[in-house]
């Protein structure tokens, strides 16, 4: 069954027609009743509506710290609906210098119409667990139960991260129909974001400002109060289409309605602003000053005796090129793990013939290296793991090697084998 993956994001859609409440909990027989979707016969399910809502509290040991509420209430009409019933949120656990993110699930509910009356069954703690993707992702599962054509799913949940320099995605678009959608965000003025919106579909939008008090203890258990400006954000959309696969498109997750926001500026109290959006350049740059990546291109001891062996009786870099990337080839096997940070060292990855994909291309890289070929590592975004629409070093799960020889540019792979 395939998963479904949903997105957060810093802003809310808020609706400007009063007319009908979209909330938790209130599920009625006629909608239980309905057979298909009122604008898309088509429809195997449809989101009734999605809310999100982020907003900043302050800590007194760590400062602000960035929480996003969502609500999604999902109707399935067709059995190929079955599989929105297994849903999958994504967090970033992968910081050097901050506690990872955490999702927590307030509540979670299937709906059914049983002789004309509605039952509602809860998610057990058996329906929800944590599963680890890599060094930098997790993701929490649930899996809703007695899910049947007409069933109703509800769901609501909390990301809490101490990372502000990008606020969670929302995604408001799918490949089923979207009644409603609604992001608001309440931003302290201290941090001023960039917002951008992918996809085609128009949302209304509105902003404001408010005064916003937050009390917190201190270490000496004195309770304080801090009072700022608070931005507040709107976007809303109703009757969204759903998006239609069509053949030769990369990774369809690109082409979805989503807002994105990166923080652009630091403005504190009696302080110079400072500048946080970085460039292409200011991500290469402090990638690789990591230890486990620039670290790892320093390291030659450990293959050194057996690439001077490889190479003392070829004269051409060509020659040299091509017998040291297949030795790298046939000695190292990948473990299937993604990333681009070496997790146990390359030199260890070298004795034990097996390392990630960033174990065997920086390594190979360092080999190209010793040879005297002009090779570089090279970061990449798998299709699945889709675009970097602005420079993020967490948006990358990928890195091969590069080498310029006579005037032309060779990107290697020796993950593959063949």
């Amino acid at each position: 069954m395939r998963k479904i993956i949903f997105c957060f994001i810093s802003f809310l859609i808020v609706s400007h027609a009063k007319a009908q409440k979209y909330e938790l909990g209130k599920v009625t027989v006629e909608e239980l009743s309905q057979k298909r979707h009122p604008t898309d016969s088509a429809a195997v399910a449809a989101i009734l509506f999605k809310k999100a809502n982020t907003y900043f509290s302050y800590l007194d040991e760590s400062g602000f710290v960035s929480y996003t509420e969502v609500e999604l209430k999902i109707k399935v009409y067709k059995k190929e609906g079955f599989q929105w019933a297994d849903i999958e949120i994504p967090y970033y656990v992968g910081y050097e210098t901050i506690s990872k993110d955490n999702v927590e699930i307030i509540s979670a509910y299937t709906y059914n119409l049983v002789n004309n009356k509605i039952e509602k069954e809860k998610v057990s703690n058996q329906g929800k667990f944590d599963e680890q993707l890599n060094e930098f992702w997790s993701k929490k599962k649930i899996s809703f139960p007695n899910v049947k054509v007409g069933s109703i799913i509800e769901i609501k949940y909390k990301l809490k991260t101490r990372n502000l320099s990008i606020l969670p995605d929302f995604q408001f678009q799918y490949n089923i129909p979207v009644n409603f959608a609604e992001l608001q965000s309440e931003i302290p003025e201290f941090y001023i974001y960039k917002g951008m919106i992918t996809g085609f579909e128009k949302l209304n939008t509105d902003q404001k400002f408010k005064r916003h008090t937050d009390f917190f203890t201190s270490k000496l258990k004195h309770t304080l109060q801090i009072t700022y400006k608070q931005i507040i954000t709107n976007y809303s959309a109703k009757d969204i289409k759903a998006v239609v696969e069509e053949k030769y498109v990369n990774n369809i997750e690109n082409y979805y309605g989503k807002i994105q926001h990166e923080l652009q500026t630091i403005r504190m109290p009696e302080k110079a602003p400072e500048q946080i959006a970085k460039s292409w350049e200011d991500v290469g740059r402090t990638i690789s000053q990591d230890n486990d990546f620039g670290g790892e291109l320093k390291k030659f001891e450990y293959f050194a005796t057996d690439v001077k062996s490889i190479i003392k009786n070829l004269s051409t870099d060509e020659e040299k090129l091509k017998a040291l990337f297949k030795f790298v080839q046939n000695r190292m096997n990948w473990n299937g793990k993604y990333g681009y940070y070496a997790k146990k060292g390359v030199d260890v990855a070298y004795q034990e013939k097996t390392g990630n994909i960033a174990e065997i291309n920086l390594m190979l890289t360092s080999i190209l290296r010793m040879a005297g070929l002009k090779a570089n590592p090279v970061l990449m975004s798998t299709r699945e793991n889709g675009i970097a629409f602005f420079p993020n070093k967490t948006l990358f799960n990928y890195v091969i090697c590069a080498v310029k020889l006579n005037g032309e540019t060779i990107l290697l792979d020796a993950t593959e084998k063949y």
